[in-house]
């Protein structure tokens, strides 16, 4: 039985997309050029700076959320830390309904003290500002370290009960750990 040829078919370029990858090497060049050696001399690399070509779609669909995280370390008694844990909660209570307050709580496994908070502000120096003025800083028992995180991805599910105003946040329900 004869084979019949199968023609092969290009689809073409749209003149905007064939302007876009003639232009894209080239920006490629100038931003690794001049962008990010300073960069990497700061810090401050971009997530997509780093990725592999072709990362870049999945990337883009992220959060990509610029968070700040300090990282409390303690170095107190647990009664000086008790005597003044009702003025720290207030202020964190205070930072969670103003909104510059994302997450916040005791670090187990560590000196009595540590701690991490994850603030929601535009710079660092709000956040630091903001750390400085938490009661365990300001009084010496806690020192901090602050970093801007980026949030890319992850879950999390609530239940709210109008009726009681209670808030529920379950566990979850595989462990990938567990065979």
């Amino acid at each position: 039985m004869a084979r019949t040829p199968v023609k092969k078919t290009r689809t073409k370029k749209s003149s905007a997309k064939k302007a876009l990858t003639k232009k894209a090497p080239a920006k490629r060049a100038l931003f690794r050029k001049a962008a990010l050696p300073v960069m990497r001399q700061s810090g401050a690399l971009p997530v997509a700076a780093i990725a592999p070509a072709g990362m870049q779609q999945l990337l883009g669909g992220m959060i990509n959320k610029k968070l700040y995280v300090a990282i409390s370390k303690g170095h107190c008694t647990l009664e000086l830390l008790q005597a003044h844990l009702p003025e720290h909660l207030a202020y964190m209570v205070l930072l969670e309904k103003q909104g510059l307050l994302f997450a916040s709580g005791p670090l187990k496994g560590g000196a009595i003290g540590d701690g991490l908070t994850i603030y929601n502000t535009r710079t660092l120096a709000h956040a630091r500002r903001l750390a400085e003025q938490d009661p365990f800083i300001r009084l010496g028992l806690r020192d901090v370290e602050i970093r801007e995180w980026t949030l890319m991805e992850g879950a999390m599910s609530f239940t709210v009960n109008l009726s009681d105003r209670s808030i529920s946040m379950p566990p979850a329900e595989i462990d990938p750990c567990i065979t």
